[in-house]
């Protein structure tokens, strides 16, 4: 969801980095999936792609529900 809200706005990392205020390598570390990054940076690549932190996050979200789970509930 990151990659693609970022291409939508024709943004490079380098730009979606400095409008969050955060560092291009935090960008490509999320993006490539070495980091799962702070909810405050979330919230603030959320800020600057203009769309709700629930929206970015849900991909990820989705994700660690699949993993904490071991099987069925009984």
């Amino acid at each position: 969801m990151l990659a693609k809200a970022r291409e939508e706005l024709m943004l490079t990392q380098e730009e979606l980095a400095a409008r969050a205020g955060i560092t291009r390598e935090s960008v490509l570390n999320i993006s490539s999936g070495r980091s799962r990054g702070s909810i405050e940076t979330w919230a603030r690549l959320a800020r600057a792609l203009d769309i709700p932190l629930g929206d970015l996050i849900s991909p990820i979200w989705s994700d660690s529900e699949a993993d904490s789970h071991d099987g069925p509930a009984s």
